[in-house]
């Protein structure tokens, strides 16, 4: 798993608590705050679901790209 992919996991997974807890608060009776930020959080997680893999491909596609034109830069990098 690369760095970009552990990252993006990670945040992900963050998202998903966040959300989960604001759903519990909701039901607790604390749903001024909550009910307004759990909906904004799963909004953002809906997206990032749906552009998890392109963003990934294109990110793949871009280290692809790196290492045929410029692979002294790519030596450098890794």
């Amino acid at each position: 798993m690369s760095f970009i992919e552990g990252n993006l996991q990670l945040v992900m997974m963050i998202l998903i608590t966040v959300a989960f807890v604001c759903f519990c608060l909701d039901f607790s009776g604390h749903a001024t705050a909550s009910r307004r930020i759990g909906k904004l959080t799963c909004v953002v997680v809906v997206l990032f679901v749906l552009l998890y893999d392109p963003m990934l491909h294109l990110y793949n596609q871009y280290l692809q790209e790196l290492k045929q034109m410029a692979p002294e830069i790519w030596r450098g990098i890794t």
